[in-house]
Parts: structure tokens; sequence; C-alpha cells
């Protein structure tokens, strides 16, 4: 098996249901050299199925007691392998070139972004798309806003270490917007996007 030069990180809490697609995505990706990580934060329902019924080796399953987003994309951080990492949510679905892009504009920085487009809970288009510019990731402009969606943001691994930041990287105090703390101190520490 070739090494991963992404880890997807994808908390799932009672996300049977939509998990199948995210990880259909996955497959999809024009580069097989990915791994993701499932992190089973507590869920009553068994995303272990859904990850064995795709029968995709560069799948795994974590499971831990509930504690929340913050906490499984830790736990997740804590046993990727690549180099780059990428956070889904567990309803998310990316684009066949999403790691492919990413990787490429990864290169020399800290964390890389891409556009958003938000759909419906049949994958219907909402007609709803950003793409955020360099001028989105000042510390000014992330102050007042959250310009991406999570899984649209690639990190160096070594980016927090690099940037003075604990680790792993998440504030688990926090049960909403855990993402966004993160882009803010990674940008007040001097990240490069």
């Amino acid at each position: 098996m070739v090494s991963p030069s992404i880890s997807y990180i994808i908390p799932a809490y009672n996300a049977a249901g939509t998990l199948r697609d995210t990880l259909t995505s996955l497959a999809a990706q024009s580069r097989p050299d990915w791994e993701a990580v499932v992190v089973d934060d507590g869920s009553t329902d068994d995303p272990g199925e859904v990850v064995t019924a795709i029968g995709d080796r560069r799948v795994r399953v974590i499971r831990q007691e509930n504690a929340g987003l913050a906490g499984a994309r830790n736990t997740g951080w804590n046993v990727a392998g690549a180099p780059a990492v990428c956070f889904l949510d567990a309803d998310d679905t990316v684009a066949p070139r999403h790691a492919e892009r990413l990787l490429t504009r990864l290169s020399g920085h800290d964390a890389a972004a891409c556009a958003s487009r938000m759909v419906g809970p049949g994958l219907e288009d909402l007609s709803w798309l950003y793409a955020p510019g360099d001028h989105d990731f000042t510390p000014e402009r992330l102050l007042r806003c959250n310009p991406v969606c999570v899984g649209a943001v690639v990190i160096d691994r070594a980016a927090p270490a690099r940037l003075g930041l604990i680790e792993p990287p998440f504030d688990e105090s926090m049960r909403v917007a855990e993402d966004w703390d993160l882009w803010l101190r990674m940008t007040f520490a001097g990240a490069r996007w």
C-alpha cells in the first residue's frame, strides 16, 4: 500500500446515514494516496458497518466515548499518518480533484483552502458557492467571520508545532466553532495561507 499524502479525519456521531456518501467521494479522488480516519465519537449507530461495507483498506475506524467534534478531530489527528490533514464532517463530500488541487496549493504553506458549495440532504445543489481569497485569511477578516467550511481546508501536519500551537490542535473546551478557532490561532501565529 502506498504511503498516504493526505489524511482525512472524519468525526462520526450518529452519522451512518451520510457517511457512505462522504467515503464514496473519497474513493473517487484523482489521487489514490489518501487515508481516512473515521472517529466513531460514541455513536449509537455503527459507522464501522458503513466502513466495512465500503471495503476500502485506506479507511479505518477509531472508537471512543463521545468527546464532541474537537475531541474527535484531535483523536484523528493523533493517529493520522500523512504530512497533510483535512478535517471532513461525516456529511461532507469532496470533488474528485479535492486532494490533488489542495496538495498542490499547500506546497510551501501551512494551510490551503478551496471553494465550498452547499448542498441539500440529497446532495442537490443549493446554488450557494463561496470561493475564499487571500484577503479572507487576514487576522482582521478572520475575526469577523469564518470564510471556509472545515473540509475546504488542508493543513500541513507540521504547521501547528512550527507555529508554537498546542497539539493536538483543537480546543476541546469548545463545542462549536473549533475549526474557526484553529484558523484564528494559526493566522495570529503567522500561518502562511
